[in-house]
Formats: structure tokens, C-alpha cells, sequence
């Protein structure tokens, strides 16, 4: 249960003593072998694919996302793998670190019902903003991560793929995001941590304007109001699972 009176300006009362730096060891851990993680997986791509490594094709690849994509396509097993081990070792960090990650007993059907509506409410608000920018941003286009999204569908498995992007994904992600940096990065500063979270959560999915900027920044804008106003993780994971959900199920349909 939560408590629909804590005011948003309160700090989070299960904090833990020196938390800040532990949540930024950890992120700063992850995102180290999240990188060893990927340029094994395009290492293997490579292989796979009869293209011999070399610092040429390496650098190439930096700034070409999409033949990334085609090379972890030839790995799928390993992709899918990493990803979830990724997610699990995240867990098992935060744990380590003494840091409370899940407690379903604190969960209620009335916080359940609450996420699910301003899911509702801010998908809404998606919409809208995409039918603004097709009727008056003519020059507009998907990011580059969306796209490639849409290019995994054609050469991976829809099951283990929508593990990846609608289950282990969204747990990362917020995690991160919601978890380690916004309630025990900013722990006492709620409003500056909603606020950086939101803009980090929208610049790492490599917005290429400001246009492209605010798609991303909509959907933080609702998973952090969750977070904030129900001080539970669990329910910022069902927002962003339902929301990835819902992209999955568009472009499978869309093919």
C-alpha cells in the first residue's frame, strides 16, 4: 500500500545511509558490463557473419547503428542472454549493496488500478503529440531506435524478443533510472531527481532533435509521476511494461 498523502516534495523514508554513492557505483558497474556485454555480442556478430574484426569495421559500426543490429541478429541466443543476465545481475548488485529493490507485499490492486489509468492518460498524451508532429513537423522522423526495433523483428524470435524489450528491458531501465537514481541518487531531493532522471531516461535513447526529445520525455514525464507519487518501483516497471507492450504488439501487427 501507499500512501496517497505523502507529499511529493518528501524524501523517501526507507533510504539507505550512503546511498548516493552506492547507486552510482552500481550504474556506473553496469553500464561497464553492459559495453563488454555488447561488443562481445557484435564481436560474435562479426564472426558469424564472415566479416573479419578489425579497428576499421569497428569504427564504422560506432556510427552506424543499424549494421550493429544486423550483426547481433546472427547472435540472437547470446543478445537475448546478456540482456536478461544483464537485468539479473543489476538485482543482484542492489542487494549486495544493501540497497531494497522489491517488495510485493507494499503492492495493491488500488496502486495497480492507479498506474493502469495514468498509463492511459499519458499514452493518450503520446498520441496526440505523434498526430502534432505528423500534421505540422512534415520533416519529423522515428528515431533511430525505433527503427531498429522494428528491423529486429524480421530477423529474431517474437517471443524472446518481446522478453527483452517489454520484460527485462523495462526492469533495467527503471531500475536505473527510477530506482538508483532518482530515490537513492536524489533521495533527499526528489524534485531535482524526477527531473534528472526524466531527461537522462530520454537522452539515452539518442534522440536526434529536440522533436524526438519529447517522445521519450513523455513517456519518462509518466513513468517517474508513478514512481513519485507511489514511492514503488514495482508499479514504474508495470507502466513501462505495459507501455513496450503495447509498441510490441503495434509493430508485429504492422509487419
Amino acid at each position: 500500500m501507499f500512501n496517497w498523502q505523502t507529499p511529493l516534495t518528501a524524501s523517501w523514508s526507507d533510504r539507505v545511509k550512503g546511498s548516493w554513492w552506492k547507486a552510482l557505483v552500481i550504474i556506473a558497474l553496469y553500464f561497464i558490463a553492459r559495453s563488454i556485454a555488447e561488443f562481445k555480442a557484435i564481436a560474435m556478430g562479426l564472426r558469424a557473419s564472415g566479416v573479419k574484426i578489425t579497428p576499421e569495421n569497428l569504427n564504422q559500426l560506432v556510427t552506424n547503428q543499424e549494421k550493429v543490429m544486423v550483426y547481433l541478429t546472427k547472435v540472437e541466443w547470446f543478445y537475448h542472454g546478456q540482456v536478461a543476465l544483464l537485468c539479473l545481475g543489476l538485482v543482484i548488485l542492489m542487494m549486495l549493496f544493501k540497497l531494497k529493490v522489491f517488495d510485493f507485499r507494499q503492492l495493491s490492486w488500488r496502486g495497480v488500478g492507479y498506474t493502469v489509468l495514468v498509463f492511459m492518460f499519458f499514452y493518450i498524451l503520446q498520441i496526440l503529440y505523434g498526430l502534432y508532429l505528423e500534421h505540422f513537423v512534415p520533416e519529423f522522423k522515428e528515431p533511430e531506435n525505433q527503427m531498429l526495433i522494428v528491423g529486429m523483428f524480421k530477423h529474431m524470435t517474437p517471443i524472446f524478443l518481446y522478453l527483452t524489450i517489454a520484460i527485462f528491458t523495462p526492469i533495467t531501465e527503471e531500475l536505473i533510472f527510477r530506482a538508483l537514481m532518482m530515490k537513492y541518487t536524489f533521495s533527499l531531493m526528489p524534485v531535482v531527481g524526477a527531473l534528472v532522471s526524466s531527461i537522462l531516461f530520454a537522452l539515452v535513447h539518442g534522440p536526434a532533435d529536440v522533436y524526438q526529445f519529447f517522445t521519450y520525455y513523455l513517456l519518462a514525464a509518466g513513468i517517474t509521476w508513478v514512481f513519485w507519487r507511489t514511492r514503488r518501483i514495482e508499479y514504474a516497471i508495470l507502466f513501462h511494461i505495459l507501455q513496450n507492450s503495447l509498441s510490441f504488439i503495434g509493430i508485429l501487427a504492422s509487419m
